[in-house]
């Protein structure tokens, strides 16, 4: 490959032309990303410029409005997206749902691996991980293990657009914080990686690389301009409504009475995030976020960028916390080492099935990890409001479709605490929402499109 070539400043017009001469009309790009956090926006942005067009652009996300894959959507310079979560961007949801743009959804774990796979020459992979569901229609399945699992095979780019902190002048690459992501797969599963960096220095620690020179060819000096453009903020617990508001706290209340003495629980995007505020050191619970931390602590009071949850807020590190990349981050997952995960749903069935990705005609978020931690986390609870529009969200059967087939275990709402059981759904706690606990439980009953039996010591929320 030779000795990468190296660009010490920001030079706009020299990036322009190895862009023009790289990226060609009708090539796959990946462009690793996760909520624009890790992306190479000075990159993307100056292949915006050049107008390339018919690109397949493998990605996580759909980028942010007018921001990095944001901006190549709205130029129209893509043909089709492989990524696994649509809702980053409300201009490329309604593209989508006009049939403007062609993506191919999947599992972000299996998006991930699919690669990871490409980037170590295999074929690609067998996983349990959207069995059930629509993700496994007309594809190859096999049993292994006594589980069914679906075939993907590999992925690869003729050119990756690659973001990173540091870089040495042979090619070496350090990735930063929650910002690693997609990006080191992406690198090493493409044909040629221009990496976009922070800082360039004459020689990088050999036990501290990342990413070796063997997989880089051009390294870009960022003009920093990611700091401004891409900022992060904070949203208080206090700005749930409710109805949240008590989701959230008894979902805190329960993660702290299932592991007493410690466990690793997986906070899913949306509501769930919102439980890091409530859970304090001395719970001696280890925080997940699947865009690659384990140690995940509350929102902290000076915010880093390049920090942050599942849903591009704010996070700290917990003592004993790491950041990893995300093949590290669904490994982990798939492997049964979280020990639980905390998600949102759009419908829970009886028997456990879940719906939390999509409602046809009406929203369509996308996939996301959703589908590979109800897989392999050990314990799924699912934290959401009661109802919908005042329809119930706990059905006998789901209407939507799956994310996973008999996956959850518990169900935690505002009105009630529900578990899963082989003989159905047991009512444990309810809210005091009549004038006494009969009454609040026939209120909640008729709130829920499934049979509930009571447990013998049902009562009302603690506190």
């Amino acid at each position: 490959m030779g000795k990468p070539q190296i660009i010490e400043k920001f030079d706009r017009e020299k990036i322009l032309g190895i862009m023009r001469e790289n990226v060609r009309p009708g090539m796959t790009i990946a462009i690793p990303t996760f909520f624009s956090v890790g992306v190479a926006l000075d990159l993307v942005h100056l292949l915006s410029e050049t107008g390339t067009n018919g690109l397949k652009v493998i990605s996580n996300d759909t980028g942010l409005p007018g921001l990095s894959v944001g901006r190549l959507i709205a130029n129209g310079q893509i043909e089709k997206l492989l990524i696994s979560y649509i809702a980053t961007n409300p201009e490329a949801m309604k593209m989508f749902q006009a049939g403007k743009i062609n993506i191919d959804l999947y599992p972000q774990g299996t998006l991930i691996e699919m690669l990871d796979c490409g980037g170590k020459g295999l074929g690609g992979f067998y996983t349990p991980t959207g069995v059930g569901t629509a993700v496994e229609e007309g594809r190859e399945t096999k049993m292994i293990s006594g589980r069914k699992q679906i075939f993907f095979e590999a992925l690869r780019a003729r050119v990756g657009l690659i973001k990173a902190h540091k870089a040495d002048r042979y090619g070496n690459v350090v990735f930063h914080k929650t910002a690693r992501n997609f990006n080191e797969a992406a690198a090493q599963a493409s044909d040629f990686t221009i990496i976009e960096v922070d800082k360039i220095v004459d020689r990088l620690d050999p036990n501290r690389i990342h990413l070796q020179c063997a997989y880089t060819d051009v390294i870009v000096k960022s003009s920093g301009a990611w700091k401004k453009l891409l900022t992060v903020k904070r949203k208080e617990l206090s700005g749930l409504g409710p109805a949240r508001q008590m989701v959230v706290k008894q979902a805190a209340r329960l993660i702290k009475r299932l592991f007493p003495d410690g466990a690793i629980v997986n906070l899913g995007i949306g509501t769930p995030l919102e439980i890091a505020s409530l859970l304090k050191r001395e719970d001696n619970i280890m925080l997940m976020s699947e865009n690659g931390l384990l140690g995940m602590g509350p929102p902290p009071d000076m915010i880093d960028n390049e920090i942050v949850n599942a849903g591009r807020g704010p996070a700290s590190v917990s003592p004993g916390g790491s950041f990893f990349d995300s093949v590290r981050a669904f490994g982990m997952i798939r492997g049964g080492r979280v020990d639980a995960t905390v998600l949102g749903g759009y419908e829970v069935s009886a028997t456990g099935d879940l719906a939390n990705y999509t409602i046809p005609g009406k929203s369509f978020p996308g996939i996301g990890g959703g589908m590979d931690l109800v897989t392999g986390a050990k314990t799924v609870i699912i934290a959401t409001e009661h109802t919908a529009g005042g329809k119930p969200k706990i059905l006998e059967k789901c209407t939507l479709p799956l994310t996973g087939q008999g996956v959850v275990k518990w169900i935690v709402t505002d009105l009630a605490l529900i578990e899963i059981t082989p003989e159905g759904l047991v009512l444990h706690e309810v809210a005091p929402i009549a004038d006494d606990l009969a009454a609040s439980i026939e209120k909640i009953r008729s709130l829920t499109g499934a049979d509930l039996r009571l447990s013998p010591s049902v009562r009302f929320f603690s506190n």
